[in-house]
Formats: C-alpha cells, sequence, structure tokens
C-alpha cells in the first residue's frame, strides 16, 4: 500500500469502501479480518489517505460483494497518472510484455511460485488475514501467472535470484522442495532462463531491492520496484536504463543458467521433508 496525500479520487473510494462495509454491520477490523488488514489500514482507506495494493483492492471487492464496482473503481483511479498510456494495472503490464526482467533477493518471485510457497508467504507477511483473505490474495496471484504463462506468445522471462533465496525454508521443507522442483520445471519447460546470484558475491547491485523490467513491442520498456507498502512504475528514461543496466550487471555476477540450475538441484537435495 502506498501512504500519500489525500485526494478526492481516493477519498471517494473510500466512502464507497465505507458505505459498503455499513452495509454488511461489520465493524473495521473485522472487515480488515477478512481482506489482510490490520484495522487502522481499513480506517486509511476509507479516508483516503491510503490507496490499496491489486489484491487487497479484489480482496475487498470481494468480501464486500460488490459485483467488481470497487474493483473497477480502484483500477480507474489508479490508472491515472501511474500506469503508462494504454495500462490499467500491473497485470497489464505483465500479460503484455514481450520480456520480463525480474531480480528478487529475499523470495521466490510471485510469477513462478507454488500455490504452498505463496500461502505461506502471505500467512507470513500478513499474520492478521483471514483464511478467506489469504484464500482471495492466492487466486489473483494464480491468475496472475496463468495470464502470462498461458499466452500464446508467452513472454521471454529472465530471473535472477540471490542465492540466499533458494536456501530460505519458506512454511517448511516440504513446501520449498516443491517450491524448488516446480522452479526446475519451470526451467526446463522453457518458461523461464534462471541465474543465482552465489553467496559468494559479498556486494552487488541487487542489494538495492527488488525490481522489475518489462519490454513491449512499439511501447517504451518500464520497470518497477518493490518497497514495503507498494510497488512504484519507474518510466524516467534514465531510471529505466539504470534498471536495465543493473539487470545486466546482476546477470555478470550469477551463475551461468546450467550452473544455476546445478546449485537449485543441490539445495533440493540437501532438503528433507
Amino acid at each position: 500500500m502506498g501512504r500519500k496525500k489525500i485526494s478526492p479520487m481516493w477519498k471517494r473510494y473510500g466512502a464507497e469502501v465505507r458505505k459498503c462495509r455499513d452495509a454488511c454491520g461489520w465493524s473495521q477490523g473485522q472487515l480488515g479480518s477478512r481482506v489482510g488488514l490490520s484495522s487502522s489500514a481499513v480506517s486509511l482507506v476509507e479516508s483516503g489517505s491510503l490507496k490499496p495494493q491489486t489484491d487487497h483492492a479484489t480482496a475487498l471487492d470481494s468480501a464486500l460483494e460488490a459485483g467488481g464496482r470497487l474493483l473497477r473503481m480502484w483500477e480507474n483511479f489508479n490508472s491515472q497518472g501511474l500506469f503508462p498510456a494504454g495500462f490499467e494495472k500491473f497485470s497489464d503490464l505483465e500479460s503484455k510484455a514481450v520480456e520480463l526482467h525480474e531480480y528478487h533477493g529475499l523470495l521466490i518471485p510471485g510469477l513462478v511460485q507454488t500455490p504452498d510457497y505463496a500461502r505461506a508467504v502471505f500467512m507470513g507477511t500478513q499474520p492478521w488475514a483471514s483464511d478467506d483473505a489469504i484464500d482471495r490474495m492466492l487466486r489473483s496471484r494464480l491468475e496472475r501467472q496463468q495470464a502470462v504463462f498461458e499466452r500464446s506468445d508467452r513472454p521471454i522471462v529472465l530471473v535472477v535470484l540471490d542465492e540466499y533465496v533458494i536456501h530460505r525454508v519458506v512454511g517448511d521443507e516440504a513446501v520449498m522442495k516443491a517450491q524448488l522442483k516446480y522452479l526446475i520445471d519451470c526451467v526446463d519447460a522453457r518458461k523461464l532462463r534462471l541465474q543465482i546470484v552465489p553467496r559468494s558475491t559479498r556486494l552487488h547491485p541487487g542489494l538495492a531491492g527488488p525490481f522489475r523490467v518489462y519490454t513491449f513491442d512499439g511501447r517504451p520498456t518500464v520497470a518497477s520496484c518493490e518497497y514495503f507498502f507498494d510497488e512504484q512504475i519507474i518510466e524516467t528514461e534514465a531510471q529505466v536504463r539504470r534498471c536495465v543496466a543493473t539487470f545486466d550487471a546482476l546477470q555478470g555476477e550469477a551463475l551461468s543458467p546450467g550452473g544455476s540450475l546445478d546449485l537449485v538441484r543441490q539445495v533440493l537435495g540437501d532438503l528433507h521433508d
């Protein structure tokens, strides 16, 4: 989520959320438990001080049984001044890109997470979320994966990970084994090209944080970076060039694709159920 100065658009969106919540007879805490937000976060959304991320906007619409009305309002407001022309949400960037380049130093990227791994991530990062809220966020993530990998013209996906990512057990060892097997399967199926930056690399440009680069046919390249509350679109030419150069540098620091896959298999073999 992104804490911003109150705007008339988000104040209006928040008022609609509050109206729907009141109609359900729920407190802010009761709504929050259903969508994976704290009661204070719901209060900020309703005041227009906090703009929900995609997963939470989807969960709010579903929990409040708004029939898509709240989600359409969110997409309309969110697209104004944020996304490049022709795009309305992050899933548009993913589904229309001809190339996706992603670096992550903490977790397996959402694009290639298994359902159990993704669920564990949601439970760990949002411990207050209800089971229903987790289920809704999980469905949203899996739909985004399908939109990318089930396209007839699926994009070229290049992923660079810090070695710590494949050693970090998320959920439990059974979940992590299944995740590493799925990662290997994705590489074998040529869905993505994977490279690992070894732990012996003490300093590398990826320490600045996770990011993505999206390349399109006939449109300018854009990038996005994650931070605690939100994901930010980067369109400025100089900043996009820096992201591209950073990804290139990370590929240079990383093991070869073959060596990276061997490392994943080695880590998988060391795990025990």
